[in-house]
Formats: structure tokens, C-alpha cells, sequence
């Protein structure tokens, strides 16, 4: 492969101009944790005093992740779901929410690391991808069942979680954290 040495190697990678390669950018936020939680995941779920609170995140051994509701009845809005199935493969999902309603995802996932509300309708409830479980208010019962959270003021996850899909190599060029 030859490089075009007076572009930008990584705008031609996202317009599609390099063939089999691909660029992801991980960013996460813990919103609410503080000195005695100990180690924390950077995920939205990281949230102290909320129903959802858990600072350490739990992976999925199979591919058991097959669920979506929100905290509010009146979220009825596309979600876009990105994760790997049971053969480690990417796959993006979208699926209409019920309000506090389980909906089933159309594939389940061992791993979810991105989720974005895809409607102009901003999102009035938490939203929650998860190990199908009894539900309160739209909440999974067993925080530890819970592998997405979106936050509404968000519209989006803000989890640094990746997997390398099957068949894939990851490079990390470049990182950047803060604490505050």
C-alpha cells in the first residue's frame, strides 16, 4: 500500500479512502464517583446514589445481552446500538424504544460499547442495555446485569469500553485522561 504523504493518513482512513482499516475514538465520563468507591470503570454507569450505581464494570462471558428500556414512559426513540455478537463480530443495531417497556435487541451481544439516541426527539429517561431481568420503572433490578447506560443529557453513552472485533487488530495512537 502506498500513502499519499501530503494528506492526513486518518482523514483518509474515516472518508474510506483506505481499504480495510477503519478509525474508532473512545471517550467516557464516570459522572459521580469519589475516593471511597475505589477502582472505577469510566462508563455511565459509574454513578453514586442512583438505581443503576456500579463503579466497576461487569463484561459479559456470552452473548446474553438482549435488552433495552428507559426510566421514562415517554421515550419512544430509535436507538443505535454498536457491539459484538456471539462470534465477536461489530454489528450495529437500531432499536425503537417502548417507554419502561422491555424491547428485545434484533442480535444479541457478549460486548456493547456505543449507543446514541438516533431521532430528532431528545431522550427524557435514562436508557438501559442490559441481561434481561425484572424491570422497576424501566430499571433492571440486578445493577450488575447492566452494560449500557445512556444518560439523557447526553443523548448518547460515554463509555470507554472497546473490544477488538474477531479477525481485527487495534492500534492505540493516541490517549488522553484527566481527573478531577
Amino acid at each position: 500500500m502506498s500513502l499519499i504523504l501530503d494528506r492526513d493518513f486518518y482523514l483518509e482512513i474515516a472518508k474510506g479512502n483506505v481499504p480495510g482499516h477503519s478509525v474508532v475514538q473512545k471517550f467516557g465520563n464516570a459522572p459521580d464517583f469519589d475516593s471511597t468507591d475505589g477502582e472505577v470503570t469510566v462508563w455511565d454507569g459509574a454513578e453514586d446514589a442512583t438505581a443503576w450505581e456500579l463503579m466497576r464494570y461487569v463484561y459479559s462471558t456470552t452473548a446474553d445481552i438482549d435488552s433495552l428500556s428507559s426510566s421514562s414512559a415517554a421515550d419512544t426513540q430509535d436507538i443505535t446500538i454498536q457491539g459484538l455478537d456471539t462470534n465477536w463480530e461489530l454489528v450495529n443495531q437500531t432499536v425503537t424504544l417502548n417507554g419502561q417497556t422491555r424491547v428485545a435487541l434484533t442480535t444479541n451481544l457478549i460486548r456493547v460499547f456505543r449507543a446514541y439516541n438516533d431521532n430528532g426527539t431528545n431522550l427524557s429517561g435514562h436508557i438501559f442495555i442490559y441481561v434481561n431481568d425484572t424491570l422497576t420503572g424501566g430499571i433492571p433490578n440486578t445493577n450488575a446485569n447492566i452494560r449500557c447506560v445512556i444518560d439523557p443529557v447526553n443523548q448518547q453513552t460515554e463509555m470507554a469500553i472497546y473490544t477488538i472485533p474477531a479477525g481485527k487488530t487495534g492500534y492505540l495512537t493516541r490517549g488522553y485522561s484527566s481527573t478531577s
